[in-house]
């Protein structure tokens, strides 16, 4: 069955791609032309598609309505250009195009803010064209603000000395969906993983659980679950029942998916992951920034990854925000897999997918091709890579102990 997937994705991708393209082949020659711009849409393009084929799976799999193949593709690309102008924000934050030497630090930022603008411009566009306009439009809006809410959070709030802090008023607390999960049987079932493996009290794990599930929520889980809803805004649906599941399947996916994606994040590069819209340089990422991840948050307090990860925490410079390069990545990756710091992350992102699985089925149906979708927290090349790794590092003796083990390089960029 996940070749039946793999082909309705591929049929999802090609569709919506003649949309891309022919939305980008409007802009002018010289920014066409341009190695930055095209850098990033060309790297979008020929990755994994999983939120736009979640839009057409979803919108194909309800029950009793009728939506033209026109208006779901329309949504998946526009959902596929949103994601771009978000991608250009990420490489503008980390500057992953100065370290490559593909630009200079002086073209970068001007470069890739434009690239964004544009892209969100481009988003617009595609989805003024369809009869139901003004209430895409809404939903867009709302998804973008969330989202930079989400990357305020990321780099300026959740910090290793403040991982428990409490968000005062965050106004994500009012969006519906994610205040129901956070007072759900979920959120008390991850709690009750994390608990025992932290010396923390409850109240603490429970700040910093509601503080990681916000930040989750809106760099990820808000857009799934509001592109699930698109669609059926474009014919009127005022199906409660459907709105309400689709909106909680989308985001509990799309926090299920970002934590898969935050434990990707400690590949290293001889295990030969093709993972999309990374390379070898975003690897060990999110820790080289100091933000607290379920897995960081975890090495923080192991027995033998927590020397590793709070000395790489403790000389981050939150202020200037530059990223640091990290020694020894597999010292790092060893400790953090003999404390099962990433079998537990796993087994936290795979409560959120399950949940999701079964509300899918309940609304919508089973459908075997949608097993690989609902288990990237199991089947994930990266995680037969890592565990492979494990196995064989042990096999060869390798301690975990060296002394520069987790201490930092001189930072990019700075005297």
């Amino acid at each position: 069955m996940i070749e039946v997937r793999k082909k309705e994705m591929q049929y999802v991708q090609e569709k919506a791609i003649r949309i891309l393209n022919k939305t980008i082949d409007e802009l002018p020659e010289y920014i066409r032309e341009d190695d930055t711009f095209m850098f990033v849409y060309k790297k979008r393009k020929n990755s994994l598609w999983i939120r736009a084929y979640l839009v057409w799976k979803a919108s194909k799999m309800i029950k009793g309505i009728t939506i033209s193949d026109e208006i779901i593709f329309k949504i998946s690309s526009a959902v596929e250009m949103l994601i771009m102008s978000t991608y250009s924000n990420n490489i503008l934050i980390d500057k992953k195009l100065v370290f490559e030497r593909r630009v200079s630090p002086e073209d970068v930022s001007t470069k890739l803010s434009l690239a964004n603008n544009i892209f969100l411009a481009k988003t617009i566009q595609i989805l003024s064209e369809l009869p139901c306009a003004q209430e895409l439009m809404k939903e867009f809006y709302k998804v973008v603000e969330i989202f930079y809410i989400g990357q305020y959070i990321n780099c300026y709030i959740v910090d290793y000395k403040h991982f428990d802090r409490v968000l005062e008023e965050p106004p994500l607390a009012l969006t519906p969906v994610l205040e129901s999960i956070l007072k759900s049987e979920v959120f008390h079932e991850v709690k009750s993983i994390i608990e025992p493996l932290v010396p923390l009290n409850k109240q603490q794990v429970d700040n910093y659980l509601k503080n990681q599930l916000t930040r989750l929520y809106a760099i990820n889980a808000h857009m799934i679950e509001r592109f699930l809803l698109m669609p059926l805004l474009c014919v009127n649906s005022k199906e409660e029942r459907t709105l309400n599941k689709l909106a909680m399947i989308g985001s509990l996916y799309g926090i299920g998916m970002q934590i898969v994606n935050d434990i990707i994040d400690f590949s290293l590069p001889n295990m030969c992951v093709e993972i999309p819209m990374k390379s070898s340089s975003d690897f060990f990422n999110d820790l080289s920034w100091g933000i607290i991840t379920i897995p960081v948050f975890l090495g923080m307090f192991g027995k033998k990854s927590r020397d590793k990860i709070v000395r790489v925490l403790e000389n981050i410079d939150h202020y200037f925000g530059e990223p640091h390069l990290i020694k020894n990545k597999e010292d790092i990756l060893f400790a953090l897999m003999e404390d099962a710091v990433i079998k537990k992350s796993l087994k936290i992102a795979g409560v959120f997918l399950k949940e999701a699985r079964r509300i899918s089925e309940e609304l919508l149906g089973r459908d075997e091709s949608l097993d690989d979708v609902f288990n990237i927290h199991k089947d994930s090349k990266f995680v037969v890579s890592i565990f492979r790794w494990y196995r064989r590092a042990k096999k060869e003796g390798r301690d975990g102990k060296r002394s520069e083990a987790g201490i930092l390089e001189k930072p990019m960029g700075r005297s």
